[in-house]
């Protein structure tokens, strides 16, 4: 592909027709997701454009998220979720277990979808109890009461538990022309019964817990260090900036991400490229 990208470059570059985007091929990068190594394919695409004074070489991935859709899942089902109903004395202990959890494509967003088994606790320290031993500090003493407390055992209730519906959006976009974000909506909590006050409670553990965790294994696959791998090395000491990024939804339905990334050439550095090609031996 690096003989192929360069001659097409020069060739495009020579001609003086509005940029024209074409096909580079597929690369496939494979990552860890939930501990498994997961191949993701991702297209290339090139447009050259020139200006009177420079060329303007934009390169666009296309990365399928259709693997960490069909894990997902399993994914979600792996995070740490809360077991603990007396992790704190008060009211509102979270003990929660997924049931199932998607990523769809909606347009431009990615969806997150998690069903969760939710029960609030009530948690209070038990009273404590006292024994008492009798015993001769000496052999000629009489005996004298020696008193040891023991912890109460913590009194627990169950107040409330149903299933929860949980979703959020997440966006791509680049804040700074070098780095790739992922931006979460709100987190939406859909319990099926009433759960009076402890709303709050549910939708932390949704939003600052689940969401979190989602968020960040999404962000291990879509940002710029990966899709750097997947670019021609010849762009490399040219440092591309990113130009555009964003979800889209394939034509299949799958959630796809596409991100550009663009670097200006001078005449001088593009027939260094030209002589690269002239130089290589066959």
């Amino acid at each position: 592909m690096r003989s192929t990208f360069l001659i097409l470059v020069l060739l495009l570059a020579a001609m003086p027709a509005p940029a024209q985007t074409l096909s580079l091929g597929s690369v496939e990068i494979v990552q860890e997701v939930g501990g498994k190594r997961i191949a993701f394919p991702i297209d290339l695409s090139f447009a050259v454009q020139t200006t009177s004074t420079n060329v303007r070489l934009s390169v666009f991935t296309d990365m399928s998220l259709a693997n960490l859709q069909s894990n997902f899942d399993g994914l979600v089902k792996s995070f740490p979720t809360p077991r603990d109903n007396c992790a704190k004395y008060a009211a509102g202990n979270i003990v929660a277990g997924v049931e199932r959890a998607s990523l769809t494509a909606d347009g431009n967003r990615a969806v997150v979808r998690v069903k969760a088994g939710v029960a609030v606790w009530d948690c209070r320290e038990g009273l404590p109890s006292v024994t008492v031993r009798w015993k001769r500090p000496c052999r000629w003493c009489p005996k004298i009461p020696q008193f040891t407390t023991h912890r109460g055992s913590d009194i627990k209730n169950r107040l409330w538990q149903d299933d929860v519906d949980g979703s959020f959006a997440l966006s791509l976009r680049s804040p700074d022309g070098k780095s790739i974000e992922l931006t979460p909506s709100n987190v939406e909590v859909s319990p099926r019964s009433d759960p009076a006050k402890f709303l709050n409670n549910i939708a932390e553990f949704f939003g600052s817990g689940l969401s979190v965790m989602a968020r960040q294994e999404v962000q291990k696959l879509v940002n710029d260090g990966v899709l750097r791998q997947a670019l021609p090395p010849q762009l490399a000491p040219y440092n591309p900036a990113i130009s555009e990024a964003s979800f889209f939804t394939a034509p299949d339905g799958s959630l796809h991400a596409r991100v550009g990334f663009v670097a200006e050439l001078t005449g001088e550095q593009l027939g260094d490229m030209l002589r690269e090609v002239l130089t290589r031996k066959p």
